[in-house]
C-alpha cells in the first residue's frame, strides 16, 4: 500500500533523477526529522502513562491487624490504615485520624489537603503526614486511579477524529497523486 513512506522514497529517487540532489537530500532530511520528533513524542507519551500506571498501589494495610494484603484483595467495607509514605490502595472514607494527602497526582492539586474523620479520600494519592484509618468504598478496578489508568489506556488506543480523517484522505489521495505525477512523466503535457 502506498503511504507517506513511499511517497518520501518516491521524491528523493525523483529529485536524484531530475538532478537536484540537494532537493532530494532536504526531503529526505525533513521526513527523517519529523519522523525522529514524532517518535520522541511518542516515548513521552509511554513514559507519562507508565507513570499515571505506577500511581496505583500494590499493597494495603488492614487497620486492626496490621497485615498487609494484596490491593486486589481489598473489598468495600474493608478497615484499612495508612501511615506517612504510604499511597492510599483505594478510595475510602475517613474512620479515624487527621493527615495531609497530597492528591497532585490525581488533581494536580500542588498543595497538601487535610483528610479528617468523615472526609473522602481517593487512592493513588500519597498521605504526607499524620495517620488515618478508613473505610474501602471502592475495590482497587473501580478506584479514582483506577478508572485515570482506564481512560488514559483507552484514550491512547483511539485515534483522533482529525488523525481518523487524514487517514481516509491519504488512503485516496495518496495513490491519486502518484498516478497523476506517473501520467505526467510518462505523458508530459505539451
Amino acid at each position: 500500500m502506498l503511504d507517506i513512506n513511499c511517497l518520501m522514497v518516491i521524491a528523493g529517487l525523483g529529485a536524484v533523477l531530475i538532478g537536484d540532489i540537494s532537493e532530494g537530500a532536504t526531503v529526505v532530511v525533513l521526513f527523517g526529522l519529523s519522523d525522529w520528533l514524532e517518535s520522541i513524542a511518542t516515548l513521552r507519551v509511554r513514559e507519562a502513562i507508565q507513570s499515571i500506571i505506577d500511581l496505583r498501589p500494590e499493597t494495603a494495610i488492614l487497620a486492626k491487624s496490621r497485615k498487609t494484603i494484596p490491593v486486589e484483595s481489598v473489598k468495600v467495607g474493608m478497615d484499612l490504615e495508612a501511615s506517612p509514605g504510604d499511597k492510599i490502595p483505594v478510595d475510602g472514607l475517613v474512620s479515624r485520624g487527621v493527615g495531609f494527602i497530597d492528591q497532585s497526582m490525581l488533581t494536580g492539586e500542588s498543595v497538601p489537603v487535610r483528610v479528617k474523620t468523615g472526609d473522602r479520600i481517593s487512592g493513588g494519592c500519597l498521605l504526607v503526614n499524620g495517620s488515618i484509618e478508613f473505610e474501602a468504598v471502592a475495590t482497587a478496578d473501580n478506584s479514582a486511579v483506577s478508572k485515570l489508568v482506564a481512560l488514559v489506556e483507552q484514550a491512547q488506543a483511539q485515534r483522533s477524529p482529525t488523525e481518523q480523517m487524514i487517514n481516509y484522505i491519504a488512503k485516496y489521495y495518496t495513490p491519486t497523486v502518484v498516478l497523476a505525477a506517473t501520467g505526467l512523466a510518462v505523458f508530459p503535457l505539451v
